[in-house]
């Protein structure tokens, strides 16, 4: 479990996560948050309340095009 904070104006590099299952709760996000995959889909996770799976097997990456830090609580377990 760690708290993963995304600044604003930032992404990641594109990578994958193979063998892993993460979920993420949104703590702080805004409409310009998103995680991409190389396939071109893409999702918002909104700070709703709610713990989202997220496929993190695949190429992906997160963005952040706010003038607003994200900060994700994400929890990795192993596939099994």
């Amino acid at each position: 479990m760690r708290l993963a904070v995304l600044k604003s104006k930032r992404c990641y590099w594109m990578h994958a996560d193979p063998g892993v299952i993460r979920h993420h709760f949104a703590i702080l996000t805004n409409d310009n948050c998103f995680m991409l995959y190389k396939d071109g889909s893409h999702i918002h996770i909104p700070a709703d309340g709610h713990c989202y799976k997220v496929p993190v097997d695949c190429q992906h990456t997160a963005l952040n095009a706010g003038i607003n830090d994200r900060v994700h609580l994400t929890v990795s377990s192993p596939c099994i």
